[in-house]
């Protein structure tokens, strides 16, 4: 990380969509840096970035992701004669090789290991937090150590304080001139305060409620907010659908200034789709009226509240909804709904974050908290809603190359079969065939497989059903019997528990 933070050749910094966009930046420039983001190292579309930017003299490929190089996707890729796992154990072996030469560096892997996530394939959790923090140290870093050369740095004390119900006593305090090394305590003071007993039983109280919701068919769960706690409940939201299989309407998230907070290069597409509404305007006039006591409604903030989403926080009131909020805040106190002039007392979710008492970065690390937060909301709510198997989503999206791959291992790994048994279990599943045959579906690119699963429901479950057959010989196990076994995700825990009986 230190050795990325060079601010004095960054000219621009541009989200780029592909290759081409690159080119056209690079042709102009004496140096660029390409980022690459895959916390599994198995993005083929971001791993062909980087793999360009290796072979060109002027641009700087950095690696982020969570695996060793060595343990990356191994498989070559649909029209493509490379497979991840080679294009990142060159970077990684340049990267090597410069470091320890003492010369100019041409290439960087940023590549910590942080451990097994939570909910094995789904890197939102872990993978997610720590990219989110690697990104901000770079920039964060590299403006404070621009600053230092301006008349505008006046750092006072470098105090870093921990908050919450601690006595005075027992404050933490740390003083470093290394705005790298600050950071790094800051973050882990912030993910040390979310997981503390009280804020863990507060988040808990939180998520039971959410879950009921989301329990009941006709139940919903939404999140509204403002600024960045907003797009971070929308993004939280939006991941539901691949990760878990979710109805696209049952959580959504809602932010105070719809898309123009984001600031996306397409503007406003709300007029696309009604599932692309999301301002607290929208929620008002499409969700607020539907509202029912099936449904939660939580507010994400900290203890400043903008007066639109008050606003729109007192009219929820006023329905049958259940409501709860989360909290993440530097004070001392939990601050309930009375205080805060917001209505009735309802479930608080509360994070008492670390502080800097002289940083203009706070709303940093309270951001980051709530990211945690809403990740464990909605993981939790989502696994009581019975769409894990273990640690395994079993309800996600077979919808590109890499989940495709994923849910192959999904169901190896379940079932205990081999590769050919699982690709074939998947296959059938995607198709609803009784036998495609497995060699005809080795020949078929995967693109078309991911084509062919767009829209189709429980594909990983099923697959685990038929792969669990297979296995036992039963190769003509009809689909139409397997899926009367299974009328929801939530079957499969006990049809996989009452097959392994009999199978060992």
């Amino acid at each position: 990380v230190r050795a990325c933070v060079r601010v004095d050749i960054i000219d621009f910094l541009l989200l780029c969509p592909g290759i081409a966009e690159i080119k056209e930046i690079a042709k102009d420039r004496d140096r660029i840096f390409v980022v690459g983001i895959s916390c599994g190292l198995s993005a083929s579309y971001v791993c062909g970035q980087l793999d360009w930017a290796l072979s060109q003299e002027n641009a700087v490929p950095i690696g982020i992701g969570f695996n060793p190089a060595n343990l990356s996707r191994y498989e070559y890729i649909d029209v493509w004669n490379k497979s991840c796992r080679q294009i990142y154990c060159e970077m990684d072996k340049r990267s090597r090789a410069e470091r320890e030469a003492g010369e100019e560096r041409r290439a960087y892997m940023v590549n910590p290991t942080v451990g097994a996530e939570a909910i094995a394939g789904s890197t939102r959790m872990k993978g997610g937090s720590v990219t989110k923090m690697i990104l901000e140290m770079c920039f964060l870093s590299g403006m404070e150590l621009a600053l230092r050369a301006t008349d505008m740095y006046n750092p006072g004390p470098n105090e870093i304080c921990m908050a919450g119900d601690a006595k005075d006593d027992d404050y933490n305090r740390v003083t470093s001139l290394d705005p790298i090394l600050t950071h790094i305590t800051l973050y882990r003071m912030t993910y040390q305060a979310v997981y503390k007993k009280k804020a863990m039983e507060s988040i808990a109280e939180v998520m039971t409620l959410a879950a009921s919701s989301i329990e009941n068919p006709n139940g919903h769960f939404y999140y509204i907010g403002s600024d960045a706690f907003g797009i971070l409940g929308l993004i939280d939201a939006s991941e539901m659908v691949d990760t878990y299989g979710a109805p696209h309407d049952e959580m959504r998230g809602f932010v105070e200034g719809g898309w123009s907070i984001c600031k996306n290069n397409d503007g406003d597409l709300s007029e696309r789709s009604k599932a692309l509404r999301m301002s607290l305007e929208h929620f008002e006039e499409d969700i607020l009226p539907t509202l029912t006591k099936e449904d939660t409604v939580i507010m994400l903030s900290n203890e400043e509240v903008s007066e639109g989403l008050r606003a729109t926080w007192r009219k929820v009131n006023l329905t049958e909804a259940k409501i709860a909020r989360v909290v993440v805040s530097s004070s001392r106190t939990t601050p309930t709904l009375a205080e805060l002039d917001l209505g009735e007392s309802a479930p608080i979710a509360f994070v008492a974050i670390p502080w800097a008492c002289t940083s203009c970065f706070r709303f940093t690390f309270e951001e980051f908290a709530m990211k945690m937060v809403v990740n464990l909301l909605s993981t939790g709510v989502n696994v009581i809603r019975g769409r894990t198997l273990s640690h395994f989503m079993v309800n996600m999206s077979v919808s590109n190359y890499k989940l495709y791959m994923r849910a192959a291992h999904i169901v190896k790994s379940i079932a205990v079969v081999e590769d050919d048994i699982a690709l074939n279990a998947l296959n059938r599943s995607i198709y609803r065939d009784d036998m495609p045959g497995l060699e005809t579906a080795k020949i078929r690119p995967i693109a078309e497989h991911v084509e062919a699963a767009k829209g189709v429901e429980m594909v990983v479950p099923l697959a685990i059903i038929l792969a669990f057959h297979e296995f036992r010989g039963i190769e003509q196990y009809h689909m139409d019997r397997a899926l009367k076994k299974l009328r929801c995700v939530s079957d499969l825990r006990q049809i996989v528990r009452r097959i392994q009986d009999i199978r060992y």
